[in-house]
C-alpha cells in the first residue's frame, strides 16, 4: 500500500475518536427534558423553576444552584452522579444528568 495512504489512515484512526469526544463534550443537553426531570424528580424538595416556591430547609432552589459560582455544570453533574445526603439516591442516566444540568444552567439569568 501507499505510505501516504497508511499515514492518512493512521491519523484518521487517532483523530476521529478525539473529534467525536470533543463534539460530545460540548453537547449542551436538552433544557426542556431537564425541566421535565426536575419537575418529576426534584420538585418535592427544590424550587425547580424561576418563580417563587417553597423548598425544604436544606434544599437550595435551582436558581440558587445555577448562580452559585462554586457549582458549575461539571460540579453539579458530579454531584448527581454520586448524590450525597440528604439527597435521595437517584439513578439518573448520563443523558438525564446532562439534560438536568442544562436546565439548571439555563436558570442563571432568571430574574
Amino acid at each position: 500500500m501507499n505510505s501516504k495512504f497508511l499515514l492518512a489512515s493512521a491519523l484518521c484512526t487517532l483523530l476521529l475518536p478525539a473529534a467525536a469526544g470533543a463534539q460530545q463534550a460540548q453537547a449542551p443537553g436538552d433544557i426542556a427534558a431537564g425541566r421535565d426531570i426536575a419537575l418529576r424528580s426534584c420538585a418535592s424538595c427544590h424550587a425547580v423553576s424561576g418563580g417563587p416556591a417553597v423548598t425544604t430547609d436544606t434544599a437550595p432552589t435551582f436558581v440558587a444552584i445555577a448562580r452559585d459560582p462554586k457549582r458549575d455544570r461539571s460540579n453539579v453533574a458530579a454531584w448527581l452522579m454520586d448524590p450525597h445526603g440528604p439527597m435521595p439516591n437517584f439513578q439518573l442516566s448520563v443523558r438525564e444528568i446532562t439534560d438536568l444540568t442544562a436546565y439548571i444552567n439555563s436558570l442563571k439569568a432568571t430574574p
